[in-house]
């Protein structure tokens, strides 16, 4: 369906968008049919199609941007048909219950809706097939069963202050008043593999370190997942209401919470949002991270042109601040 395909190809319109460029229809297509296609040679085919489209679309970008847009057109046919074999198998699952419960419901948005095309709920992380090892990994003595329920510490808003950077987008604001060192949520997505080690390219869509030593981003929704950081936790297609954090830059505030690792009450590894400004946050204040310098160099080149509005004043915490790219940055050194 039209609705469908749309929700498939946004993330990459989405990003040809931030870059200035229209999406071509054969690109669109090709994504589609890579996506949809029953049969299989015909979705390898239609996703050759798309990496040279892509290529085509390449010609006047830099070798990062280049490799961005390569690796997340390579991606998008596979995660889109994950996330609908996914959805298939709960459906399967819950209607074999005897309660026959109806499916979770995402949190209501306050003044807009939440993506539910694009975006599924989720109450906890999504692991692909074939991670059983490194599943047993983080999560030694299984998932903690999470009830299907919004998280009442937080809320999410969509924003109207036309001086912020996310006008008419939504963010992430405190329920409740959050002390110090207070985990808000998790951040919730789907979790994805590493390349193979000897699969340095795969029709041109490799990854490399930049000079930060940070994977180049291919999701506006992705941060590294893992002791060391081997994995990717990605919510551009199934999150939480962790997903709408925006960042501090131009919004003249600083930020007042960050991304840490921790481990939950079963031992299994979990993304956390903590409150690091020290004097707390107050209900109703919007939650603000850093997504770090790699994320914002990787998609607008210099940061010295970008941030035109810092924050008057701030007490900055004592730990470093993780953005999504896994990059940590001094509080001194937050621009």
């Amino acid at each position: 369906s039209a609705a469908a395909g749309n929700a498939l190809t946004a993330p990459v319109v989405a990003w040809l968008r931030r870059h200035g460029v229209t999406m071509p229809t054969p690109l669109r297509h090709a994504l589609v049919t890579a996506a949809t296609a029953a049969d299989e040679g015909v979705r390898a085919s239609a996703a050759r199609v798309a990496q040279a489209q892509a290529e085509a679309l390449c010609a006047d970008m830099r070798e990062r941007e280049r490799r961005a847009l390569l690796r997340l057109v390579g991606r998008t046919p596979d995660a889109w048909r994950r996330a609908q074999e996914s959805c298939g198998m709960e459906a399967s699952s819950s209607s074999s219950e005897e309660d026959h419960a109806a499916p979770p419901r995402p949190p209501a948005v306050t003044g807009g809706a939440w993506p539910s095309e694009s975006v599924r709920w989720l109450v906890d992380i999504e692991w692909p097939s074939g991670a059983e090892t490194l599943r047993a990994k983080y999560e030694p003595n299984g998932p903690r069963r999470r009830k299907s329920r919004p998280c009442s510490r937080v809320f999410v808003q969509q924003i109207s202050d036309p001086s912020h950077p996310a006008c008419g987008q939504c963010g992430l604001f405190a329920a409740v008043t959050l002390a110090f060192g207070a985990r808000v949520c998790d951040y919730v997505g789907q979790v994805f593999l590493p390349p193979p080690p000897d699969a340095e390219e795969v029709g041109g869509a490799e990854v490399e370190d930049n000079a930060g030593g940070t994977r180049l981003p291919v999701s506006d929704y992705e941060l590294d997942f893992g002791e060391q950081s081997e994995l990717s936790l990605d919510a551009a297609h199934a999150g939480n209401e962790g997903r709408f954090v925006n960042d501090f830059r131009n919004t003249g505030k600083a930020p007042n919470v960050e991304f840490t690792l921790r481990r939950d009450r079963k031992g299994a590894l979990r993304q956390g949002i903590v409150v690091c400004a020290k004097g707390g946050v107050a209900a109703g204040h919007e939650l603000l991270v850093s997504y770090g310098k790699p994320y914002w160099r990787s998609r607008v080149g210099s940061l010295d042109a970008f941030v035109t509005r810092r924050p008057e004043s701030h007490e900055p915490s004592r730990s470093a601040f993780q953005g999504p790219s896994g990059a940590c940055i001094l509080p001194s050194t937050f621009f």
